[in-house]
């Protein structure tokens, strides 16, 4: 015999669950997502617009309320240091100002933009601390089309303004969120198979000296060559004069190459004249370590169709790469998830012709992270181009000894460099751009000691070299065999600052070292 349903207890009962499902699934979402720095892009992303106009740094300045001090750090968050002045010029006259209120005070000047420098850098303690982002008026020269900037001027802004000329840079990083003074002081590359290092980019900049005066630097002076390269060590840039060339239309390209053919196509195409920007990302899971590859190669057109990519933002399909990439950092499921993604879905997402100015506006929120516990972390590593095979070889079989997770590995071509004192360009090379998910605890160091240990040896025996921009994990003698050039940088900076006004953390430490090893 049925029971009679009791249809006012359902109601209630549907009406209870009404409400506390929504109260509930808040409830979580609160705590999991929004109450966590960590996940509070998976809501805020949904309707994030990003403006031209903005700075994006993984690392902002923190005011501590305490004693007057400042928290300064880079998107690494290993190297926190406390600063008792932050200063943010926006003329010539404020950097002045400031500098000879350092040697007034007998304070150090310390420099930095976007903060992403990952070695030391941006900051030393106590220091008075030179935060250049507002630094960073624009003006392009039609006469020879060349483009003045301020040294605090991002790459997107400078490419928003050329693009209304039909220009663009020449050599920049793969993201256009640092400031050109930075890009200076790391002397960077970019993607263009055409070009080596930013110093051949300049025309002239110029620099307010450790006496407070501004002077104007071409490539004919030889601190020409130390400041390209030099880390902020001779004075704070304030402005630079750089070479333009056109916004050149582009066909994108994606090829997936087994890594026994992947040498020979992309010196291929590296020297065809029709391709001027290219570069390579390399399968990072343990099951498929280093053996796959997906190329990415920009062919010039004469496309005149209005459907080009024009975009500097580099928000193209931000959510979604972030969640993979998170996603990929966790295991090696994830890492063989996002390969696929990219192989799969990337090249619907990406658009089929794209302007100079576009290809180089790589999507950088995708990196932004607030873990507690683990960090990601860059080192690259420069390989002379015959021993590419044998290094990445050498390189699958140490991750796997070390048990290292590396979450990407980008293969970029670098041309010789002999302009710079300190360059990273010895001879024609592979850029190894690798990155590593680690714990911020001694652990991380630890473990990112011995893989370099390794690594360094390998260097020094295949004459090879690293970024010095990057966290210096490797051997006081690896560093100085691989760059005795160091110490022609101290004895210019001698002269040239003898009271040593401008400082970092980072040349602290490298004095030291070389120190250490003279005596």
């Amino acid at each position: 015999m049925v029971k009679n349903i009791n249809f006012k207890n359902s109601t209630k009962l549907f009406l209870i669950l009404l409400i506390l499902v929504p109260v509930f699934a808040s409830f979580l979402v609160k705590t999991l997502v929004w109450d966590n720095p960590n996940n509070k892009w998976v809501i805020e992303d949904l309707y994030y617009k990003a403006k031209l106009s903005d700075k994006l740094t993984l690392a902002p300045i923190i005011n501590q309320n305490i004693n007057s001090l400042y928290e300064v750090n880079d998107a690494s968050k290993l190297n926190s240091i406390l600063v008792s002045k932050v200063a943010t010029p926006k003329s010539n006259e404020d950097i002045i100002n400031e500098v000879l209120e350092a040697k007034k005070t007998n304070k150090k000047i310390s420099i930095s933009g976007a903060r992403h420098s990952m070695g030391g850098q941006v900051a030393y303690k106590d220091s008075i601390h030179l935060d250049m982002t507002k630094y960073d008026k624009i003006s392009y020269e039609s006469s020879d089309n060349s483009v003045t900037v301020e040294s605090g001027a991002t790459w997107k802004q400078i490419q928003v303004e050329l693009a209304k000329q039909n220009r663009a840079v020449r050599v920049m990083q793969d993201s256009n969120i640092f400031t050109v003074g930075g890009s200076i002081g790391s002397n960077v590359h970019g993607k263009d198979v055409r070009y080596g290092s930013l110093i051949e980019s300049i025309n002239w900049l110029r620099i307010v000296n450790a006496d407070g005066i501004e002077e104007k630097i071409t490539p004919a002076s030889g601190l020409f060559n130390y400041v390209l390269g030099g880390f902020g060590m001779f004075g704070v840039v304030t402005e630079v004069n750089l070479k333009t060339d056109p916004d050149t239309i582009y066909k994108y390209n994606v090829a997936n190459i087994g890594i026994k053919d992947f040498y020979k196509k992309f010196i291929d195409l590296s020297n065809d004249p029709k391709v001027e920007q290219l570069e390579a990302q390399v399968s990072v899971s343990n099951d498929n370590l280093l053996k796959d590859t997906q190329v990415y190669y920009f062919e010039k057109t004469e496309e005149k169709s209005s459907d080009i990519n024009r975009d500097v933002s580099g928000e193209n399909s931000i959510w979604l790469r972030k969640l993979v990439y998170r996603i990929s950092r966790e295991s090696d499921l994830g890492k063989n998830f996002r390969w696929w993604m990219q192989a799969n879905i990337g090249p619907s997402l990406d658009p089929k012709f794209v302007s100079r100015n576009g290809a180089m506006a790589a999507p950088f929120r995708t990196l932004q992270l607030e873990d507690e516990k683990t960090t990601d972390i860059l080192q690259e590593y420069f390989i002379p181009i015959e021993k590419s095979t044998d290094f990445i070889n050498f390189y699958r079989e140490t991750l796997q000894k070390n048990n290292i997770n590396i979450v990407n590995c980008t293969i970029r071509k670098t041309n010789k460099d002999t302009q710079a004192v300190v360059s990273y360009g010895k001879s024609e090379m592979l850029g190894f751009v690798c990155y590593y998910k680690i714990d911020k605890a001694d652990t991380g160091k630890q473990q990112m000691q011995k893989l370099h240990k390794e690594i360094g040896k390998w260097l020094v025996e295949n004459q090879g070299t690293f970024y010095l921009t990057y966290q210096n994990y490797f051997e006081d003698d690896v560093l100085f065999k691989i760059y005795p050039e160091l110490n022609k940088l101290f004895v210019e900076k001698t002269k040239y600052d003898p009271d040593e006004v401008f400082y970092s953390q980072w040349y602290e430490n490298v004095k030291n070292k070389s120190d250490n090893l003279q005596g």
